[in-house]
């Protein structure tokens, strides 16, 4: 009886041992582009790239200067779009 559970053990430890060493982490922000003064894409993208560890954006329109501000950085961009409302539901 105990060899069985012994085993399972051993079986539980090797796959939480696994699973600490192939674990994959990423840090991401979302973007906005409203408000005053803020830097041309292509300099956050430079910044986010070559300063920090932040390796995935979530932007909320498909502005195309941002979307070319990442392209090519390996940082991944998500795009979100707003929910359309439906009038006759309102």
């Amino acid at each position: 009886m105990a060899l069985p559970l012994l085993r399972y053990y051993v079986l539980l430890l090797t796959i939480v041992f696994h699973h600490h060493i192939t674990a994959v982490y990423s840090i991401g922000i979302n973007y906005g582009t409203l408000g005053d003064n803020l830097p041309l894409p292509a300099q956050v993208a430079q910044f986010l790239k070559e300063k920090t560890i932040i390796d995935r954006i979530k932007i909320f329109d498909a502005n195309p200067d941002v979307l070319r501000a990442f392209a090519g950085t390996g940082i991944l961009v998500a795009v979100t779009v707003p929910q359309r409302r439906n009038p006759k539901f309102h």
